[in-house]
């Protein structure tokens, strides 16, 4: 799993799953986002983006089945 923190943006963390192809995002309000069936490469988009929450919220949450939850909660998916 890798986990790439990010520069000040709404998004405080995410992590990529290769294995399960898992998404996860942690926000700065501790709501925790995890997207299913997300390819790599989007993973990668992602860490080099200047603006990681506008792709993650305008395109990756648009495209693949993601649930929001509190941090709590989403601290067991993987």
């Amino acid at each position: 799993m890798k986990l790439v923190p990010t520069q000040p943006s709404e998004i405080a963390s995410f992590t990529y799953d290769e294995t399960k192809r898992t998404l996860r995002a942690c926000f700065t309000n501790g709501q925790v986002t995890v997207c299913r069936d997300v390819p790599e490469a989007m993973f990668h988009v992602l860490a080099k983006t200047p603006t990681p929450e506008e792709f993650f919220v305008g395109y990756i949450a648009l495209q693949y089945g993601c649930e929001t939850m509190p941090q709590s909660e989403g601290r067991n998916i993987h």
